[in-house]
C-alpha cells in the first residue's frame, strides 16, 4: 500500500498542492522525485528484510 501511495503523488499533478501547503512549494521536482524514491526503496528493502526474516 504505500509504494501505491508514492507513486500515485508522484504522477499526481502537485501545482494546487504547492499553494496549499508551503512546505512542498520550497521543493523542487527533482527533489520531490528523489524523496519519493527514496521512500519506495526503503519500502522494497523493508519489503525484502521481511521476507527474508519469515523465511519466505
Amino acid at each position: 500500500m504505500p509504494v501505491i501511495l508514492v507513486v500515485s503523488y508522484l504522477l499526481l499533478d502537485r501545482r494546487p498542492l504547492r499553494r496549499r501547503v508551503p512546505a512542498l512549494a520550497r521543493l523542487t521536482v527533482r527533489q520531490e522525485t528523489l524523496r519519493g524514491l527514496l521512500v519506495l526503496l526503503v519500502v522494497f528493502m523493508a519489503w525484502v528484510v521481511a521476507a527474508m526474516v519469515a523465511g519466505v
